[in-house]
């Protein structure tokens, strides 16, 4: 998380809105990631899903890749291993997010 939290210009895509938050809903886990004040959290015990700037869906091992940098969150969702749902906006954050942090290692148990 401190390599996201260093990468300024992924923090300066929420800077109007305040936060954002991803939502994610897996197999047998919940939890979300938030950018909030230029830093970025994982949450596991949040659970208030419904104030997520969007939320995805899918298995375990596609949000793996996705957090880790090794596929992009649009060849998950182009092959149906995770489903992104929010207004188009949200949406498109969340992509430029995941594609701008790149290799940077996120990770979840």
């Amino acid at each position: 998380m401190a390599e996201l939290n260093s990468k300024k210009h992924i923090s300066q895509i929420v800077q109007n809105e305040g936060r954002f938050t991803v939502y994610f809903v897996l197999e047998n886990q919940r939890f979300s990631l938030c950018i909030c004040n230029g830093k970025a959290e994982l949450n596991e015990d949040y659970a208030d899903f419904l104030l997520e700037d969007c939320i995805i869906r899918g298995r375990d091992e596609a949000v793996r890749s996705l957090l880790s940098g090794k596929a992009k969150l649009r060849e998950f969702i182009k092959t149906g291993e995770l489903q992104i749902q929010g207004p188009f906006r949200s949406i498109l954050r969340a992509e430029s997010i995941f594609y701008l942090a790149g290799t940077q290692k996120l990770t979840y148990k």
